[in-house]
């Protein structure tokens, strides 16, 4: 991100390793970033995981509250491509005109042979 980026609320879509390095490089241009889990046992248990083993600067929050997204400027989608609609599923009552989205998986969707962009615009 640049340094003069007007994005400063991000939310990572994808509690994974590769979401959790996108929120840490993230984290270091100051802007406020959190990753959003699927229930909240899985953020509590990479929460105790996380502390142990210092892995996640604690500047990062993990929640499993799918209001986060609500003042979130940009949505970062870091999961497997074959769980994006599911997932767009889950979180598309909270979206609004304003969100910003950037795509951080690769492939296509199986069923559908789509790529994600477009699923993403269905």
């Amino acid at each position: 991100m640049k340094e003069n980026s007007n994005i400063s609320n991000i939310t990572i879509i994808g509690n994974t390793t590769w979401g959790q390095a996108i929120a840490t490089l993230i984290n270091k241009e100051k802007a406020g970033v959190q990753i959003l889990c699927r229930t909240e046992l899985e953020a509590k248990n990479r929460i105790n995981k996380i502390d142990k083993l210092k892995s996640l600067p604690s500047s990062i929050q993990l929640s499993s509250d799918i209001s986060t997204i609500d003042n979130s400027e940009l949505i970062i989608l870091a999961f497997p491509s074959q769980s994006m609609r599911s997932n767009l599923n889950i979180i598309y009552n909270n979206l609004n005109q304003n969100h910003k989205f950037l795509i951080a998986s690769k492939g296509i969707e199986k069923t559908s042979g789509k790529r994600l962009s477009e699923v993403l615009k269905n």
